[in-house]
């Protein structure tokens, strides 16, 4: 019998792994995933999902696990777009340990919803080093997105973890916002392209289930100047695992 590489038979089961991920339940855990978030690009339509090439600009994926480039044609679930070669800005993630659904993929807005992401600080307030990567692949994302979208915004909601006094909490959070705003106009996103709301705890999108320990900014991509509805992940917490 003749051996087969091992990449070359990744390689064959990667139409498989792409099928069996627009499951919406895992298939086992717990599991570990690189995320990264980029732009997605809509490249055709079938029934029930939407398929997309998924571009992680500056910051590509370091796993070998699942074979992936950006001509991969990616499900992700229904929803209204604006047509073929529609470009939005999203959050994909690879499987890189366990056995589950191989990759999550999500779109971050659209013209009728946006889902926020949220940049974690550590316990002392401080910038995370993959938090400031983050905050360089919004800058990108955001560049790429100007054009076609010149409506365009960024919505900062600062939150502190509730252990200190109500004005605290609220002096903290517009800090950790307002630390996320200048990084953003460092990397070259006009001041008035960035919204930071109120930071009271009932503003941010829901924190429910979050460690009250958790401290950092919430950021929504806002399309267009409609107020659309929010969208949080139930697992926006824990970027890297699977229940």
């Amino acid at each position: 019998m003749i051996a087969i590489p091992r990449y070359i038979r990744l390689f064959l089961l990667l139409p498989l792994a792409w099928s069996l991920s627009g499951c919406s339940r895992p298939v086992g855990g717990p599991c570990e995933y690189e995320s990264r978030i980029g732009i997605a690009r809509v490249v055709a339509e079938k029934e029930g999902e939407i398929l997309v090439n998924f571009d992680p600009l500056a910051s590509p994926f370091t796993t070998g696990f699942v074979p992936f480039s950006a001509t991969s044609r990616l499900a992700v679930a229904k929803q209204p777009i604006d047509g073929m070669g529609s470009i939005y800005p999203a959050r994909l993630e690879i499987m890189t340990k366990g056995s589950c659904t191989p990759y999550r993929l999500n779109l971050l807005a659209t013209r009728h919803t946006h889902r926020p992401i949220f940049l974690e600080f550590d316990p002392a307030g401080q910038v995370l080093p993959e938090t400031a990567q983050q905050i360089q692949q919004i800058a990108s994302i955001f560049d790429e997105l100007r054009t076609l979208w010149p409506q365009l915004r960024l919505r900062l909601c600062g939150r502190s973890s509730p252990a200190v006094s109500p004005k605290e909490i609220s002096d903290i959070a517009r800090q950790y916002a307002n630390t996320v705003a200048r990084k953003l106009e460092l990397s070259g996103i006009p001041t008035e392209r960035i919204n930071t709301i109120a930071v009271a705890e009932s503003s941010c999108p829901d924190s429910h289930g979050m460690s009250d320990a958790a401290n950092g900014v919430w950021l929504c991509f806002q399309l267009t100047a409609k107020t659309v509805p929010t969208t949080v992940d139930r697992d926006i917490r824990k970027h890297g695992s699977e229940p």
